[in-house]
């Protein structure tokens, strides 16, 4: 059991890297768009120290890891009594984790599970594009320090809604949502089957990502695959 009070004494630390982001983002809804003003330099002044803040103490961890690493690293990698349910825990991980990347391999999905997630990923990649390349027609413009209920184009009208352009800003929301629910689908049904192997002591598979489709997962390879042919002296 941890000591809640010493955890949180150590984490204290951490108000020095995030005092900067807190004052960055409070400075930042003062700022008005096209106004220039002294909450702008003061932005850009925590916005800097933050970024620096950041950045020497990930070094300084690093460091201290490394450092204990190298010291103490053959008496942290000794097995201890304690660690033994986790190490189970992480080996029936492993053993769900190369079920599932047999069972989702696309050379033994389905030709049904194969258009699900070939449909999914396709859409993302649709509404992705629509988000990046068609911004100024599909959204309104909003920054951090606009009011909602300001009329357009400086607010929302008093309805957040209104940040979605109509009727061009909701086609490639559907678009994502609709990509985000056949990925669900597979998901959910991939781990299902996963479950059922695991349930009926099924075989972890070969574990090859890229089985061609003749191969249908049977335990010898198919004719012709992994045979090296010579011919005058070269592969």
């Amino acid at each position: 059991k941890m000591n809640l009070p010493q955890m949180m004494l150590g984490t204290i630390p951490v108000v020095v890297v995030t005092t900067p982001c807190v004052f960055a983002g409070a400075f930042l809804s003062k700022v008005k768009p096209g106004e220039d003003s002294v909450w702008n330099t003061l932005s850009q002044f925590a916005l800097g120290i933050a970024v620096i803040a950041n950045v020497v103490s990930s070094c300084l961890a690093a460091f201290i890891v490394l450092n204990v690493v190298s010291e103490r690293g053959e008496e942290l990698g000794r097995p201890r009594p304690e660690h033994d349910a986790v190490a189970q825990l992480t080996r029936q991980g492993e053993h769900r984790s190369r079920i599932y990347q047999d069972v989702a391999n696309w050379y033994h999905l389905s030709p049904k599970w194969q258009a699900v997630i070939g449909t999914a990923t396709a859409l993302h990649l649709v509404a992705g594009a629509c988000f990046v390349f068609l911004t100024e027609r599909c959204f309104e413009e909003f920054s951090i320090s606009s009011q909602i209920d300001d009329p357009l184009p400086d607010g929302l009208s008093g309805n957040w809604l209104n940040i979605v352009k109509v009727p061009i800003g909701w086609i490639p929301l559907g678009i994502f949502f609709l990509a985000c629910i056949l990925h669900y689908v597979f998901n959910k049904a991939m781990s299902i089957m996963t479950t059922s192997r695991v349930k009926s002591g099924g075989g972890e598979g070969d574990g090859h990502l890229d089985d061609l489709p003749a191969y249908d997962g049977d335990a010898g390879h198919p004719e012709g695959v992994g045979e090296v042919i010579v011919t005058d002296g070269r592969l």
